[in-house]
């Protein structure tokens, strides 16, 4: 997700003038600023001053300062990282307005990252190439800006899992684990990238880190349990499904899991027809649920005919030209004629 933001220049040129109404300004910064009210800002001729300023006064926070917007704007962002960490060392008093001013350069370029990452899943197909280029070259220039944000290699990871270049994807994720041991989001995809590739242990594994570490994310867990589901551990599954139905109730997805885990394991046939009652009750139209709830009343220890006749009844409804399920509403009908009939009693012989 991203959100609209002003112009960071707006920011760190406030930044700078709060310094300057401080300190006074010196012939360096004035020169700079005269370049940069040129019509377009003469970014370069700026930036060349503040360098020889700096050979006279190496210290000076708010040259450093006015030279990392020059870099913002001129997209130097390698330049601009290097100018923002001298800043803030050589500020007795604005570390933590500066350090903003840079996090709020760095999130604009994050979040370009994302938007066209999103638009190459959501967009025309023939523009997702594109779109992924985009997406990586933005996010490469926040890596050069701020290289310890692990979220930068958590989304360049995810970037070649979409490319499918799983040794890329996986150093990535390693590396945001080196800056950030405890990162939900890098086991998440650690997770779902060893699902792609079948490896369900390490699935598993992976994503009981992310859903331990951030309790609230609903996708971690339901990960886990589909995991858990194909590992065919129908009591975990059972239990991440919960969480997950518990954590995002209109998801009708985890009810349908849950459904399964239950109706697989073959315990507790009851829990599986209401999970699936869940599901057809946000979507009266999902097949697969209504058709697995006609299985789950025909089970032997449910034996609810009139409610398996009901499932495939409302399926013929939407797809009336199924003869599979005309093939399985005949027999349920069969069933529960079968059950009617009265029973038919010998008589004994007479004996002679």
């Amino acid at each position: 997700m991203f959100r609209l933001k002003l112009n960071s220049a707006v920011v760190i040129v406030a930044v700078i003038l709060i310094g300057l109404s401080v300190i006074g300004c010196n012939q360096y910064i004035s020169g700079a600023k005269v370049r940069l009210q040129e019509n377009p800002p003469n970014y370069e001729a700026a930036i060349n001053t503040l360098t020889e300023g700096l050979e006279y006064a190496p210290k000076d926070a708010d040259m450093h300062a006015l030279l990392a917007f020059c870099y913002i704007q001129t997209k130097q962002y390698k330049s601009a990282n290097k100018a923002y960490t001298n800043a803030i060392e050589y500020s007795p008093t604005q570390k933590d307005s500066l350090q903003k001013a840079w996090d709020e350069n760095w999130n604009d370029l994050y979040n370009l990252a994302g938007s066209n990452l999103k638009k190459s899943v959501s967009g025309p197909k023939d523009s997702a190439a594109a779109y992924l280029e985009k997406a990586q070259a933005q996010i490469d220039d926040a890596i050069d800006l701020s290289p310890m944000k692990a979220e930068n290699y958590i989304r360049k990871g995810f970037l070649y899992r979409l490319a499918g270049k799983t040794k890329e994807s996986e150093g990535m994720f390693a590396k945001a684990l080196s800056i950030d041991p405890n990162n939900p989001d890098a086991y998440y995809q650690i997770g779902r990238a060893a699902m792609e590739s079948g490896n369900w242990d390490d699935a598993v594994k992976n994503l009981a880190k992310a859903s331990e570490l951030n309790k609230e994310n609903h996708l971690a867990v339901y990960w886990l349990g589909v995991a858990q589901l194909q590992k065919r551990d129908f009591p975990n599954a059972q239990k991440s499904f919960r969480i997950a139905t518990t954590l995002k109730p209109a998801e009708k997805d985890a009810w349908f899991n849950l459904a399964q885990a239950y109706y697989f394991e073959g315990i507790n046939i009851r829990s599986a027809i209401d999970a699936l009652d869940k599901v057809v009750a946000i979507d009266a139209k999902d097949i697969e649920a209504l058709s697995l709830l006609g299985s789950a009343a025909l089970h032997k220890d449910i034996n609810d005919y009139d409610r398996a006749i009901d499932s495939y009844t409302r399926i013929l409804e939407i797809n009336p030209d199924s003869e599979e399920y005309k093939n399985y509403l005949d027999y349920a009908k069969k069933q529960k004629e079968a059950t009617q009939k009265p029973a038919v009693t010998k008589k004994k012989k007479k004996k002679s």
